[in-house]
């Protein structure tokens, strides 16, 4: 029982980093095409007249992410204790603290895009660099967290034997 409160624990971080997004954040905003926009004319036509909605919820983020990061790290190292699967694990945990790195770049880059849009000095080069940020995220943190989720299923399990 005391392994299974130890699985759940780990999920705390991704809650508190989704509810703080949520929260503070217009979750409706397309914010994936414009982590994807890979040029200043598409992200400025994402943006206009909602900048500040898109600042707000790139600030947010840093939290989610950080709960995403937390939470696969957390779970893969739980369940890297034992010896069946452990390298795998410990690789979940390293993509995963690296998505989130990924992440943070994305992001700066975003808000400095942003700042530019505003200026009117946008380039492309930075709205590019975000993109393909996003793209090294998302290759890394979907295979770890489905790493992390089974990783969470394994230390759950050896509860119930």
């Amino acid at each position: 029982m005391r392994r299974t409160w130890s699985v759940l624990a780990c999920f705390v971080p991704l809650l508190a980093g989704g509810a703080w997004y949520v929260l503070t954040a217009d979750w409706t905003l397309p914010i994936l095409r414009f982590e994807f926009a890979w040029n200043a004319e598409t992200a400025r036509h994402l943006t206009t007249g909602r900048e500040d909605d898109y600042r707000t919820a790139l600030h947010a983020d840093f939290a989610f992410l950080a709960g995403y990061a937390v939470t696969i790290a957390a779970l893969c190292l739980l369940a890297a204790r034992r010896e069946r699967g452990r390298g795998v694990r410990w690789l979940g945990a390293a993509a995963g603290v690296l998505a989130a790195l990924l992440d943070v770049v994305e992001n700066l880059l975003l808000l400095d895009g942003l700042t530019a849009l505003h200026r009117d000095t946008a380039g492309d080069l930075t709205f590019r660099g975000a993109a393909l940020a996003a793209a090294a995220k998302f290759a890394l943190v979907i295979p770890a967290g489905i790493i992390a989720l089974g990783a969470a299923s394994s230390a759950a399990s050896r509860t119930r034997r």
